[in-house]
């Protein structure tokens, strides 16, 4: 496989916030009058990777003006939370390898641009760095609609120059997966939150359960290709 460009989902593959979410999630609903809590258990199998309005629409009937400022609200109780967001497990290491591995690099996430901004100041601001190993970060923003939708992935491509077929697109969620594969990525599965056998199952060419595994993984595409 020829590899032009690697990139990366950040929630979940990168960096470690589903706790921070869950507790964001349970602070809005209670502004809404929600008592009963989301377990942990339910928000990895159904919240994982999804947008945020499709989240609190699954669980608040919401007219569009109340959904939005309900995703204002979720973002800024998030964000109250950032300094307990962490890099996963071998992160540094593994961009450190991809730098000198890919001509392009992209974090490709369906968080808005003011989350991951915080976020990534945050970690800087804490000596964890990762936004100098990026190209470009690409965000909700930039679409009409986020993962599984397609969109996302051929903007990015699309900036970076370059084919999606010659992309590897690592991802944590199903979909992220989804859209990687509909945009005729390579994708790579991080077992974080969801099995490899259902990341497979949706469409992800292999998974890892050690981000260094990727390592591997590139070089045999390269070599392959």
């Amino acid at each position: 496989m020829k590899i032009d460009a690697v990139a990366f989902d950040l929630d979940g593959t990168l960096i470690e916030t589903k706790d921070a979410w869950l507790s964001g999630l349970n602070k809005t609903l209670r502004l809404y009058g929600k008592t009963e809590e989301v377990s942990k258990k339910y928000f990895i199998e159904n919240h994982v990777g999804v947008e945020q309005t499709q989240v609190l629409l699954h669980h608040l009937d919401l007219s569009e003006s109340e959904l939005e400022e309900a995703v204002d609200r979720f973002n800024e109780i998030f964000v109250s939370s950032i300094d307990h967001v962490r890099l996963q497990n071998n992160v540094l290491e593994l961009l450190e390898y991809v730098s000198g591995f890919a001509e392009k690099t992209a974090i490709i996430t369906n968080a808005y641009s003011r989350v991951v901004d915080e976020i990534l100041d945050n970690l800087t601001s804490r000596s964890l760095d990762i936004r100098g190993y990026f190209d470009m970060v690409v965000t909700r923003d930039t679409v009409k609609e986020g993962k599984p939708n397609p969109e996302i992935i051929y903007i990015t491509c699309e900036r970076l120059g370059v084919q999606p077929e010659n992309m590897v697109f690592v991802e944590d969620s199903t979909s992220g997966v989804i859209a990687g594969k509909r945009a005729g990525c390579y994708v790579i599965g991080y077992t974080s939150n969801i099995s490899g056998e259902k990341l497979r199952e949706f469409g992800a060419d292999i998974t890892v359960s050690d981000l260094l595994e990727i390592k591997g993984i590139l070089s045999e595409l390269a070599i392959s290709g």
